[in-house]
């Protein structure tokens, strides 16, 4: 099953964030299902923006707790080894954005060049990858 942001921003209950509600009960019953959740990446980097925007927790909080909760089940990432690259990225330098950690990793990853005028991601960028 794909798991949209609602449902994984319902099971995300650090320090009360997410009260018992219908929209929680639903995805607890998704979870229990003995299927997995599938999480897109589209579905990661909103999840990453309405944690931190709408429940005002810290980029590196939230790098670090989608870490955790994404590598157990039901939970299952569309590429694990790109995803939890990118949340440890985050949660080690919170002023990249999460798209860019993606972008930093993924280029890692394949060795293609990141073209970008974000400066710290450039600088980032030439930390991560030998030339």
């Amino acid at each position: 099953m794909l798991a949209d942001t609602n449902v994984i921003v319902a099971l995300f209950d650090v320090g009360g964030t997410c009260a018992h509600t219908e929209a929680r009960a639903l995805a607890e019953k998704a979870a229990a299902s003995g299927e997995s959740l599938m999480v897109t990446e589209g579905v990661l980097v909103e999840c990453v923006w309405v944690l931190t925007a709408r429940f005002r927790l810290t980029i590196a909080r939230v790098a670090e707790v989608l870490a955790e909760m994404l590598s157990t089940a039901p939970f299952e990432l569309w590429d694990e080894r790109l995803g939890a690259a990118a949340l440890r990225l985050m949660a080690a330098e919170p002023r990249l954005d999460v798209v860019d950690c993606l972008l930093l990793e993924r280029s890692l990853a394949s060795g293609e060049p990141l073209v970008t005028f974000d400066r710290l991601a450039r600088r980032i960028g030439d930390e991560l990858v030998e030339i």
